[in-house]
C-alpha cells in the first residue's frame, strides 16, 4: 500500500468527518436518551474504527489481510447496530401507542371541562 500525501490526506480529511457524525450522534443522544440514539451513535463510531483501522495498517500495524477483515467485521457491526436501532425505535414506538390506547386519561376519561363531581350524563352531582 502506497501511502501518499494525497492517501494521508484523505484518511486525515475521513478522520474529521466521522469524528464531527460522531459527536453530533453523542450529542443527540445526551439529548434523547434513547436506546436507539445510542445505537445510531455507535454504528457511526464503527467509521471512526475504520480510520483507525485504516490508519493502522498505513502504519504497518496490520497486514493486509488483517486490515481486509477488520473492516469487514466494522461493516457487519454497523449493519447491526443500524437494524438493531431501527427495530428498537418501532418497538418502543408499538409499545407507546399500545400503552396510548389502553391508558386511562388523567381526568378519568372525563370530557375536557367536566368537573371533578360530574357524571358520565354530564349533569353535575350539585344540581
Amino acid at each position: 500500500m502506497t501511502n501518499g500525501p494525497l492517501l494521508v490526506g484523505l484518511l486525515a480529511l475521513a478522520g474529521v468527518a466521522a469524528a464531527t457524525l460522531l459527536g453530533l450522534a453523542l450529542a443527540g443522544f445526551a439529548r434523547r436518551r434513547s436506546r436507539p440514539y445510542l445505537l445510531v451513535a455507535l454504528a457511526l463510531a464503527t467509521l471512526l474504527a475504520r480510520v483507525g483501522v485504516a490508519a493502522a495498517a498505513m502504519g504497518g500495524l496490520l497486514s493486509e489481510a488483517d486490515h481486509h477483515l477488520a473492516e469487514h467485521v466494522l461493516d457487519v457491526l454497523m449493519a447491526a447496530l443500524v437494524i438493531a436501532a431501527v427495530y428498537t425505535a418501532r418497538s418502543a414506538r408499538g409499545t407507546d401507542a399500545a400503552e396510548r390506547t389502553h391508558e386511562p386519561a388523567p381526568d378519568g376519561g372525563r370530557a375536557p371541562g367536566a368537573g371533578a363531581d360530574a357524571t358520565d350524563d354530564g349533569v353535575s352531582e350539585r344540581d
